[in-house]
C-alpha cells in the first residue's frame, strides 16, 4: 500500500524530471514537500560553506592541509557533542579580527 505523502512526493518529482519546473501543483502537501526539501538543500549548503570558510581560516592561521583541518573540526565537534557548522562558527568568530600570518 502506497501512503499518500509517498504518493505526492512521487508525483512531485516527476514533475520536476519531466521539466515542469514552474509548474502550479495545486496540491497544498506537494508544495509544502517542495519548500521542505528545497529548504534543507539551502541549509545543507550553508552548512558546507561555513564549513570551509573555517577550514580556510585554519590553513592560513596553522598552516595545515585541508585533510587536517576538516579532521580537526570534525574531532572538535565529536568532543564537544555538537555540529561541524557549530564548530566552524566557533572557529570563524575566534579569527574574526586577527591578522592574517606573514608567509
Amino acid at each position: 500500500m502506497v501512503s499518500l505523502y509517498s504518493y505526492s512526493a512521487g508525483i512531485a518529482i516527476e514533475r520536476l524530471r519531466s521539466g515542469e519546473r514552474y509548474a502550479t501543483i495545486n496540491n497544498p502537501m506537494e508544495n509544502a514537500l517542495i519548500v521542505s526539501r528545497t529548504k534543507n538543500s539551502i541549509a545543507v549548503f550553508e552548512d558546507i560553506h561555513i564549513i570551509h570558510l573555517a577550514k580556510c581560516e585554519l590553513i592560513v592561521h596553522h598552516e595545515i592541509s585541508e585533510e587536517q583541518a576538516h579532521r580537526l573540526i570534525e574531532k572538535r565537534a565529536m568532543n564537544m557533542r555538537t555540529t561541524r557548522r557549530a564548530v566552524a562558527e566557533k572557529i570563524l568568530k575566534h579569527y574574526e579580527n586577527a591578522p592574517e600570518r606573514p608567509r
